[in-house]
């Protein structure tokens, strides 16, 4: 049986990043924290029933069309969140990020976040499409 704090769906806030279109010349800054969050209102709205990868890439594929790939998923916790809201443009603090690479970075994020609040998903992206 899971802890109490991983059990249930969660709303989460799909935060699209497009660094091939916003930033052609530099597609992924090296260091994470030195990626701008430029969304330019491209958020969408899903819901994970769990808190592994494999149900993680079944939400984004849900709302995202074929043919669009990624490359980083980051977390927002704790104030990030926050701080996305407030600001979307605003960098966050590498202290309010988690890299999102498997199902154990997924349980991380999702415990790290109130189970009243949506959860935060950064998604660097790119058309995969010619």
């Amino acid at each position: 049986m899971a802890p109490r704090g991983l059990v249930g769906p969660r709303s989460v806030r799909l935060w699209i990043d497009e660094p091939s279109v916003v930033r052609p010349d530099s597609s992924l800054p090296a260091r994470l924290d030195k990626i701008q969050w430029q969304t330019h209102g491209h958020v969408y709205s899903m819901e994970m029933s769990e808190p592994t990868m494999q149900d993680l890439f079944v939400c984004i594929d849900r709302v995202l069309a074929r043919g669009y790939g990624y490359r980083l998923l980051v977390g927002a916790i704790r104030h990030g969140t926050r701080m996305l809201l407030n600001d979307p443009e605003k960098l966050l603090p590498v202290a309010e990020m988690i890299s999102i690479g498997n199902s154990r970075h997924v349980r991380m994020w999702w415990s790290m976040n109130s189970l009243s609040e949506p959860m935060d998903l950064l998604f660097c992206g790119y058309c995969t499409r010619g």
